[in-house]
């Protein structure tokens, strides 16, 4: 018996207990002793529990201290009950909750105060004693046993978590059968729906990359509850197993995608789909099949899913969009199961293959309702949420062909992708083949991305390209594109096998389509051809086709005729001989020796050979010369010389192939520098015998071709066939149109001679005398080029007409019409007053304002709807000729003229009056508009208001005016000028609403009453459809369309059609309608009111009843539609002049018929203007007969007589609607033919009362209609004149007076008399030129003779060149641009040329006051040539060496190189910066590229402040302008971004000019509108200067740019220039920190507001998505905001997937740092929480 004392139970029971009770600080020490029993440990739980129950002890303490007691004990039984005594607390904190549990610690969470977050005990004791597993398995027995199933999952749930998502050491199925075990029939309808729920959602979270074992165990618990639900008679509803479809199919797209198996995917996808109740996305699944399909390794899994693809519900109504993405896979199976010898089960798998194949080729179900789907697919949560692998490119995909219907085709620039986007693009694409709008370009694509992936599907592809081949047979096109163009693509120099393939395939096609000549072997020919350029090794091949076709065509006794037309062996001789052509010139070295002797036999042997073959023969022997594999003498002796003579014999035109071969082969023989005497002679004999008949036959081309040869023989040779002196042969070259290779010759004549030239000849001194060239006499009239002297006979009208109305002898009858006749010409004989100061006391005294004012009560506008209509367009002329003097107080005047004219129609109160001031007032701005947009605007805006206040009534308003404003001639002026005044407020939204509203309203209104048409027409309802028409068609001609605009046009267009239409209208308002649409739309803008008009006009002709109005206005419309640019619509004049023909037969039309017969008339004027033949003067002359007939014969009150005498006027140029458009008139006045015109002049002035002695009597309308077209042609006339004038005499710029002066005393001389007269070609140039200088005939040789001085390279011997080239630049744009560019080639050798140079700069920048004032032939000349680049090297900042130029060896000494002052280069650059803003982007990029090209990285210290100051004004002047100019629509398109770039390389030199401090106050007051060009800036300064220093400041922009509306424009143009810049720098990684750590520095200070929260959450998805999608790793797919969330974070996770270690931690440190600081926001916290799972599992600890 040992001594040790007896320990009774009871004893320790109550020692223990006791020590609890007196609450000792010892008796956790007790409990941890070994000494304690299991009964006394028992028990002080007990007490434990209860002091907890009773708040004596912290909850929270004593799990911690029971907690570490079951790690640290080693005895089982008290292990045992301490995890009784841990449950047992954890069951209390579910009552008191206290405390939450989780399976982390999470120390980023912004934490509830009332709650404490801890990590589950349970949780703590599996990491550190996982031998104490199975004890709380125990516990959970006794949780189900005893508790409550709420109370038992809310204890287990973070403990499940942790046991299934995290690192450790137990068996996650121990935990599944125990808690299987615990459901019974008395819990199972509560307790298996929540375990199903648990279960899904842990699946959910399961991280993408984690291990297989523990995810397919919960797949496999999830399979089985779903099973036993109806066992336990649980609702199928609540375990749904579609609910964690996806992200099986996810997970097993993701590992397919990495190389690994996924065969237990597939077993548990098929058992899941093998469930009747199961639902699922069949578009998704599908695709998803296929993809995988592709992808997969084993026979087991290709059979798996074949088998449920052929299963799957709805295969029979799927889309054959849809179904055919499985066309790779399927075809890829097919080929890998083409053993003969197989077993059984592959055979069966090959015919369930060729099974579904077929199926898929002869599936016929469209794509329906894929909106539908679209919104389907992006509404389901099922689908979203488990998403974070592949399976979101997928949806990618579908989204995209959803929404666009068409192949998903990555552009150029994604060469690089990840192979996974190229995959399901290859796959995506395949439906698309069948699409007739774009199948070429998706099987070329396709093709592409075959070479471009690491997986090699080609074979594959080759299969279903032959498919489709064979299914295409009846698609030329389509068969020609995939045999030539897409199967070669498929070939690799490293891939023999798929070489071999398509070799096979091409050589079927050639050697067994039936016939050797027959177009599938011409179209294998060329497909063997494309093969060979893309692998040289299949040469062997290609040369055999070439040897055996020679050999048939040289043995073939076939005498055919010459006709390319047919397709036999013309054919396939064509496609032999170019394919031969095309392989000598890529490989000549390799092949041409085989060729060659083909060619030289089949010229021997063959008789029959087309020109267009012996033309590529002749190509052939060119190319084979040049690569020097045969001499040029040689083989003309043997071959060519044959063909040059053949093709002199044949004639010219007739082998005109030939020739120009042959012409090239000349030039490779004249280059040749032989010196030998059979060489010389051969050169010589090319000359004379070959190319001089070429020079002088009659066909143009071949002189091109014939002169182009002989510019590269050397000038030695080429003066033995020219004239003996060098002036002849200038003479002969500019006696007539000159070649338009002819200066070619010239350059290499020129040349020469400056290489030979004594060098003492450069240095002649000027003459002082100075060669007077006596001035023509000052010619008053104006002649076009016929030679007809314009204007003539109208000016004389005019000059009696100002006479009559001067000396008051006009008869009170024609008064109104002779008023209305003075609008026009008023100025034409004696020029009004200039205005002496802008006081209104001054204008009030000027003749012009007096006539005004007289007019007012003279003009009356009743005789005839046509002088109403034009009458604004009479008040324009006038105005116009009133202010055209008027220069810069023009504004001010109009100001006085507005206030005047609105202060006297407030006054007025006779109705005519009335009315002509208000169509006097618009057109006072109508003449205003054409000098000042802006000030027209604003005065169109105050006369709107007044007649909106005072005058206009809207539709259903009661009367409420005066009896005088609501007179119908009021009212008819008031609404007429509304409808011109708001066309010139279009820019004013808000206005032109309104005013659109009114309009329409007036037009479109219910209320029909009017007076019947024959009647009399209503003035009102006329103006109201005439206003609304012309504001409409206004909208449709304005140049820049906004969407207020468009919408605005098009319901307004359909609107009136519809009126006009409809069959209760208002003749007179439809009337109006339709003739204010032809006042102002142009053919090429019509398209439904055409067809509308016509289709009006050809009812009438059919008899149907249509309404009078309708037919009237139709025929306008259809006129103006018919005058086609230059060129006439003859169905719709044949139309309308078979309409005018059967209303001249209808009397109740008479007093209508001018709407027929002017339009006509102005159709028959266009013809004869664009008429092309003495028929059209002839037609023109016929169309006056009818009209002077009528008005000789019939009555003076004739309605026929009227209409023709508007009608003539029409016929002499005057346009009463549209009277807007001069785009004519230059064409008009050279069209201007006296003896056709006077005879109708001289009638109008008779019928007019102008040449007649007494007084006319009786009824005059015809003298007063007459008077007031006689003004209209005059003035028609008068703009002939001035376009003539315009275009013949332009003023002298001011700016070439002083340099006149300069160069007078210039030490250059005035001529090239020094050089010999005879020999000096340079001389002759430029004596021609002095002579033709002012020669308009000679402008062409002008052009040529310039051309050819600019490619003369330099220096020339000084000369005076600034009075030649300046009035030759007076001529024309192209002269101007040609002197210009001359000048500039040759400044820094002439001070005469550079002064030119610098002063047309000036004069013509400075004349720029819009971009209409533009010239983009001389911007092009100035910045994107020479221009620019040759003002900054004369001021010292030399030219790029891009390349070596020729210099003449002595000339520097002899030359003296000119020179500017900085100061004036300068100014230069001043000016341009004043005009920048009237500049394009492109025009604005060219020019600062010319700059910064000439800014050199080192500066010379004698340049620096030169160069400081030509960035100081880029800075000033353009810079800061750009700045805040952007274009808003379009940033990254329209060229803004570059212009950005360009300014800051030129202008930026130290990044604190843009960025002072390099933190957020950078940004402070930056609106949004302007952050792109800051941070485009910030970028450029980052590439020029890749420091630290820049860096810092991208970091402060990226901040901001977080904090930006991610979903405007303008930031998402940031973040994607952002992510260029990021790639550019090829630092992916370092970048990736950058931006993680702004994301983390703008959360821990954002606000926690909603925008704030909006705008990191969008930020986080956009930006990525930007940076992910420039670096080429993301889909570029459109789709969805929340689809392209998914793909980013998956694109995120693969790209954290590096070899980089360190950056890897570094970042993934970064996403949970964000994550924790984000888990109270949902939008960043459930995009970074995808990210995570995306995350690979070897750099991701979740704890």
């Amino acid at each position: 018996m040992s001594d040790e004392t007896v320990e009774h139970r009871f004893i320790q029971i109550h020692l223990a207990c006791e020590s609890i009770t007196d609450q000792k600080n010892d008796f956790w020490s007790t409990l941890a002793l070994p000494s304690t029993s299991a009964i006394a440990t028992s028990h002080m739980c007990e007490k434990i529990y209860n002091g907890v129950s009773n708040k004596k002890l912290d909850l929270l303490l004593t799990i911690q201290t029971l907690q570490n007691l079951a790690i640290t004990c080693n005895e089982t039984p008290k292990q045992v009950i301490f995890l009784r005594a841990i449950t047992r607390l954890l069951v209390l904190n579910v009552s008191s909750s206290r405390i939450q549990f989780e399976h982390v610690k999470n120390t980023g969470r912004k934490h509830n105060s009332k709650l404490v977050y801890q990590i589950h005990p349970f949780v703590v004791i599996i990491r550190q004693k996982a031998s104490l597993y199975y004890y709380i398995l125990n516990e959970i027995d006794h949780l189900f046993a005893n508790f409550d199933i709420a109370t038992c999952l809310q204890v287990l749930s973070a403990f499940m978590t942790a046991l299934f998502l995290t690192d450790n050491s137990v068996e996650s199925a121990a935990l599944i059968n125990r808690l299987t075990s615990n459901i019974s029939t008395s819990n199972a309808l509560q307790l298996l729906p929540q375990l199903f729920d648990m279960a899904k959602e842990l699946l959910i979270e399961y991280p993408l990359h984690k291990d297989d074992i523990r995810y397919f165990c919960l797949v496999d618990w999830l399979i089985w509850l779903n099973m036993s639900g109806s066992m336990w008679g649980v609702p199928c509803q609540k375990l749904q197993v579609n609910s964690f479809l996806y992200t099986l199919i996810d997970r097993a797209l993701t590992s397919v995608t990495d190389g690994k198996s996924i065969v237990s995917h597939l077993i548990r996808l098929e058992r899941v789909l093998a469930n009747s109740e199961t639902e699922f996305n069949f578009d998704v699944m599908w695709t998803s099949l296929s993809y995988t399909l592709l992808k997969v390794q084993t026979v087991e899994e290709q059979k798996y899913i074949v088998s449920i693809m052929k299963q799957m519900k709805a295969l029979d109504i799927a889309s054959n969009v849809i179904l055919r993405v499985a066309y790779i896979p399927y075809y890829q199976l097919l080929s890998e199961l083409n053993d003969k010898s197989a077993s059984d089960s592959i055979q069966g798998l090959k015919n369930e293959v060729l099974t579904i194949i077929a199926y898929l080729d002869h599936n016929e179900t469209p794509l329906e309702r894929a909106e539908e789907y679209r919104t389907k697919l992006t509404h389901d949560v099922n689908l979203y949420v488990p998403t974070y692998g592949m399976l979101s490119r997928i949806i990618c995909h579908l989204e995209y062909i959803y929404t666009k219907e068409e192949s998903p085709i990555l552009d150029e620039t994604y060469s690089h992708a990840p192979d996974s986007v190229l995959t399901l693009t290859l796959l995506f694409s395949a439906p698309f083949v069948f699409s007739q709008d774009e199948e070429s370009i998706v099987y070329s694509r396709m093709a592409e991305i075959s070479c471009l992936l690491e997986t090699c599907y080609k074979f594959p592809l080759l299969l279903f390209f032959l498919r489709r081949l064979h299914a295409s047979s009846e698609n030329a096109f389509i068969v020609t594109h995939i045999l030539k163009d897409v199967i070669p693509t498929l070939v690799d120099v490293d891939d023999p096998v798929i070489t071999s393939k398509v070799l096979q395939v091409i050589l079927t096609s050639i050697n067994h389509s039936g016939s050797p000549d027959s177009s599938m072997a011409s179209l294998g020919i060329k497909a063997l051809e494309h093969t060979h350029e893309l692998q040289p090794r299949v040469w062997q091949e290609l040369k055999k086709v070439f040897a055996e076709w020679v050999l048939r065509r040289r043995s073939g006794t076939v005498r055919r005729r010459i006709d390319l037309t047919k397709t036999g062996p013309i054919k396939m001789e064509l496609t032999v001989l170019t394919t031969m052509r095309n392989v000598c010139k890529s490989r000549a070295r390799e092949c041409a020796p085989d060729i060659l002797p083909m060619v030289i036999s089949l010229l021997q042997t063959c008789q029959d050979l087309s020109m267009a073959s012996l033309s590529i023969m002749v190509d052939i022997i060119n190319t084979c010369v040049q690569a020097g594999l045969v001499e040029s003498r040689s083989i003309w002796n043997i071959a060519v010389v044959y063909l040059a003579q053949f093709s002199l014999d044949q004639g010219v035109t007739r082998s005109i192939l030939l020739v120009k071969q042959l012409c090239h082969f000349y030039s490779i023989a004249g280059k040749k520098d032989d010196v030998s005497e059979p060489y010389l002679q051969f050169k010589d004999s090319l000359l004379k015998e070959y190319i001089l008949p070429l020079i002088q036959s009659d066909n143009e081309d071949a002189i091109s071709y014939a002169l182009d040869a002989l510019s590269n023989f050397p000038a030695q040779d080429i003066a033995t066939i020219l004239p003996e002196k060098a002036t002849d042969y200038i003479l002969q070259c500019t006696s007539g149109k000159p070649n338009k290779n002819q200066h070619k010759v010239l350059v290499t004549l020129m040349s020469n001679e400056l290489d030979h030239m004594r060098r003492g000849l450069f240095k002649g001194e000027a003459k002082q005398q100075k060669t007077v060239v006596e001035d023509p006499a000052h010619k008053t009239q104006v002649t076009n080029e016929g030679g007809e002297v314009v204007g003539e006979r109208e000016l004389a009208m005019a000059s009696s007409f100002i006479n009559n109305w001067e000396d008051t002898r006009v008869a009170p009858g024609l008064r109104s019409g002779y008023a209305s006749a003075i609008l026009h010409i008023i100025d034409q004989v004696n020029s009004p007053d200039n205005v002496k100061g802008a006081t209104m006391e001054a204008i009030s005294k000027t003749k012009w304002y007096r006539c005004m004012v007289t007019s007012f009560t003279d003009v009356s506008l009743t005789d005839h709807l046509m002088i109403r209509v034009s009458s604004i367009q009479s008040w324009k002329t006038f105005f116009k000729n009133a202010l055209s003097d008027t220069e810069n107080d023009m504004e001010s005047i109009v100001s006085l003229v507005l206030k005047d004219l609105l202060s006297r129609l407030e006054r007025s109160t006779v109705p005519g009056v009335t009315c002509n001031i208000t169509l006097a007032l618009t057109g006072l701005v109508s003449t205003v508009r054409m000098f000042i947009p802006s000030f027209a605007a604003s005065c169109a805006t105050e006369i709107i208001e007044v007649l909106m206040k005072n005058y206009i009534v809207l539709s259903g308003s009661p009367l409420s005016h005066s009896a005088h404003l609501m007179s119908e001639e009021v009212q008819f002026a008031a609404k007429f000028a509304l409808g011109h005044l708001a066309a010139f407020v279009i820019n004013n939204d808000k206005l032109a609403s309104t005013l659109y509203k009114v309009l329409m309203d007036s037009a479109t209104s219910t209320n029909n009453k009017s007076r019947n048409i024959d009647t009399a027409i209503d003035l009102v309802q006329y103006a109201n459809g005439y206003a609304a028409g012309h504001y409409i068609a206004s909208l449709a001609m304005w140049p820049t369309i906004t969407e207020q605009i468009e919408s605005m046009k098009d319901t307004g267009m359909q609107s009136l059609i519809s009126y006009c239409s409809s069959p209760i209208t208002a003749d007179s308002r439809v009337l109006g309608i339709m003739m204010g649409l032809a006042s102002k739309l142009k053919p090429a803008y019509m398209g439904p009111e055409l067809s509308f008009a016509v289709g009006n006009l050809k009812s009438y002709l059919a008899g149907e009843g249509i309404n009078k109005g309708l037919l009237f206005g139709s025929t306008w419309l259809a006129a103006v539609g018919a005058l086609n640019e230059n060129q006439i619509d003859y169905d719709i004049s044949g139309t309308i002049e078979s309409v005018m023909t059967a209303a001249s037969a209808d009397i109740n039309s008479a007093q209508h018929f001018y709407n027929f017969s002017i339009p006509y008339a102005q159709i028959q004027f266009h013809s004869y203007i664009y008429g092309t033949d003495d028929q059209a003067e002839t037609l023109y002359w016929d169309a006056f007969e009818p009209l002077l007939n009528s008005i000789q014969n019939d009555d003076a009150s004739s309605n026929y007589r009227i209409a023709s005498l508007f009608s003539m006027g029409s016929l002499l140029g005057v346009e009463y609607l549209n009277s807007d458009d001069n785009a004519r008139i230059y064409t008009e006045a050279e069209k201007y033919r006296p003896a056709l015109r006077n005879r109708a002049l001289d009638k109008l002035a008779f019928v007019a009362g102008l040449n007649s002695k007494s007084a006319p009597i009786g009824n005059l309308k015809s003298g007063r209609v007459a008077a007031a077209v006689c003004g209209k042609v005059i003035e028609s006339t008068k703009t002939m004149i001035d376009a003539l004038k315009t275009d013949t005499d332009p003023q002298d710029n001011s700016g070439e007076k002083s340099s006149m002066t300069l160069l007078s005393a210039s030490s250059e001389p005035l001529s090239y008399s020094r050089l010999n007269n005879n020999t000096s070609y340079i001389r002759a140039v430029f004596d021609r030129l002095v002579v033709i200088e002012s020669d308009k005939d000679k402008m062409e040789s002008m052009c040529m003779l310039l051309e050819s001085l600019t490619q003369t390279s330099g220096p020339l011997p000084p000369v005076n060149w600034f009075t030649l080239v300046t009035k030759i630049s007076k001529l024309s744009n192209t002269l101007r641009a040609l002197c210009l560019l001359f000048a500039a080639t040759h400044a820094t050798s002439s001070l005469s040329l550079s002064e030119f140079l610098l002063t047309q700069m000036t004069s013509i920048f400075t004349a720029v006051q819009s971009k209409r004032d533009l010239d983009m032939t001389v911007c092009d000349v100035f910045f994107a040539g020479k221009g620019l680049g040759t003002v900054l090297e004369l001021a010292g900042l030399p030219r790029p060496e891009t390349k070596q130029e020729i210099k003449r060896r002595g000339m520097s000494a002899v030359v003296k190189k000119i020179t500017i002052s900085e100061s004036r280069a300068i100014e230069i650059l001043q000016l341009l910066g004043q005009k920048y803003q009237y500049f394009d982007y492109d025009t604005q990029y060219t020019l600062l590229s010319n700059v910064l090209e000439h800014l050199p990285a080192v500066v010379d210290e004698n340049k620096v402040k030169f160069v400081a100051s030509i960035r100081d004004v880029i800075m000033q002047s353009m810079v800061l302008y750009t700045f805040t100019h952007a274009d808003k629509d379009d940033l990254r398109h329209s060229g803004y971004e570059k212009v950005v770039r360009q300014l800051v390389a030129c202008s930026v030199t130290d990044i604190t000019e843009l960025f002072p401090t390099g933190r957020s106050e950078d940004w402070k007051d930056v609106a949004d509108t302007d952050v792109f060009a800051k941070m485009t800036a910030l970028c450029e300064v980052y590439r020029l200067h890749k420091t630290e220093t820049p860096v810092k400041y991208m970091s402060s922009g990226l901040v901001h740019l977080i904090s930006m509306n991610p979903y405007q424009d303008t930031t998402l143009y940031v973040w994607d220039m952002m992510a260029e810049t990021m790639r550019e720098d090829k630092e992916e990684l370092a970048w990736m920190l950058r931006v993680l750590d702004a994301f983390v520095v703008y959360v821990g200070a954002m606000p926690e507001t909603e925008d704030a929260i909006d705008n990191l959450g969008g930020s986080l998805e956009t930006g990525l998505s930007s940076i992910l999608d420039a670096w080429k790793l993301g889909s570029p797919i459109a789709c969805c905001d929340k689809t392209k969330a998914l793909e980013t974070a998956f694109a995120l996770g693969n790209f954290v997937n590096t070899d980089h270690k360190a950056e890897q931690e570094q970042i993934v440190k970064r996403i949970f740092k964000l994550y924790d600081m984000t888990q109270d926001f949902i939008v960043p916290s459930s995009f970074l929480n995808r990210l995570i799972h995306a995350l690979p599992s070897d750099t991701v600890k979740l704890i």
